[in-house]
């Protein structure tokens, strides 16, 4: 499945030969595809985000943690996932058996998104037509200010930061990795919140809080880059 048109009719095909589903997927390598309900038979533009077993704890338990506590925060700055996923491919009969999608992969299932990290690649590229994004680029102004996108995306994501530890109860544990942002939207989202504050102490609760803190600030100071005189260079946002 090379394009959108064959993720499309790949996904439309197993609908209608599915008569046990409420939704079937189509997806690519790099995540995305379409997810259908039987209710409407419409197609939904998704993206999967594959996730392992880490610690002891298995895939299949760690998809559901991270769909629950991620859906349970009502923010604005924190998209919530449609569910969690357990996919393997059908088709293609000459694909190995122990190639990871014949296997089956856990996944959590979000509405369409551009991973921040993509992004990033796409801005450092080498490529000779230089990556366009006019909502996001240059990140500074010709003044050496910060873009209204940056300052106003910077904001949010320290006061939803804060909601996640106050208002419900929880921590994040992975904001020092790009692939926990993303644009939805023209707008810079947080995904895949995995941790409980409830049952901590009072000083572990407080660790857990400071390290998302510092967690976000080194995401945003070391990972990012800002575009200028046609010159890709490291960003810092102090």
């Amino acid at each position: 499945m090379d394009d959108q048109e064959d993720i499309f009719n790949f996904a439309k095909d197993e609908y209608e030969m599915n008569e046990s589903h409420d939704q079937v997927i189509g997806s690519t390598k790099n995540r995305k595809g379409f997810l259908f309900f039987k209710r409407n038979g419409k197609p939904v533009p998704v993206t999967f985000v594959k996730v392992d077993g880490v610690d002891g704890k298995d895939a299949a338990s760690r998809a559901e943690l991270i769909f629950f506590t991620t859906y349970g925060v009502s923010d604005e700055v924190v998209l919530r996932p449609q569910r969690p996923m357990f996919i393997k491919q059908k088709h293609f009969a000459k694909i190995p058996d122990d190639i990871e999608m014949r296997k089956g992969v856990w996944c959590i299932c979000y509405d369409r998104f551009e991973p921040l990290k993509h992004w990033t690649e796409k801005v450092q590229s080498d490529e000779i037509v230089q990556y366009d994004d006019k909502v996001k680029l240059p990140i500074r102004t010709p003044d050496d200010c910060l873009q209204d996108f940056w300052r106003i995306s910077i904001r949010n994501l320290i006061h939803c930061v804060r909601r996640i530890h106050d208002k419900a109860g929880l921590f994040h544990g992975g904001l020092h990795k790009r692939s926990n942002f993303v644009f939805v939207n023209k707008k810079l989202k947080v995904i895949n919140i995995e941790g409980s504050l409830a049952g901590l102490s009072p000083p572990e609760q407080d660790e857990r809080k400071k390290k998302d803190i510092m967690d976000l600030r080194k995401m945003l100071r070391g990972r990012l880059v800002s575009y200028s005189n046609r010159k890709f260079k490291n960003f810092d946002f102090s």
